[in-house]
């Protein structure tokens, strides 16, 4: 019953909250223009889904704001989910993702 888009924004996001890679820059960049290694994830399941990609970017930020409340701030790595979901909003909310291609 979830969005499009969660469970490979789930492996993204985890991935940079607990092993750093990618990068915030690279993450906001993959979902916004479909480039890079995260770029290429979102691609393959909207593809295997039947959903354009570009659908993505518009979940990403839902996806973030709904999640916060399901780590667990008692544990380290919930503690390190929590800064890089709110890290990663507040770089989004500055315009400091990459500007949108999807479709160009």
């Amino acid at each position: 019953d979830a969005p499009p888009f969660t469970d490979v924004l789930h492996y993204l996001v985890q991935a940079h909250a607990l092993l750093g890679r990618p990068s915030q820059r690279d993450l906001i960049g993959s979902v916004a223009t479909g480039r890079g290694s995260g770029g290429a994830a979102i691609r393959v399941y909207g593809l295997a889904a039947g959903v354009s990609a570009g659908v993505a970017f518009d979940v990403f930020r839902e996806y973030l704001e709904r999640t916060l409340s399901t780590l667990d701030p008692n544990t380290r790595d919930g503690r390190r989910g929590i800064r890089a979901r709110r890290s990663l909003l507040a770089a989004i909310e500055s315009g400091a993702g990459a500007t949108r291609h999807w479709g160009s």
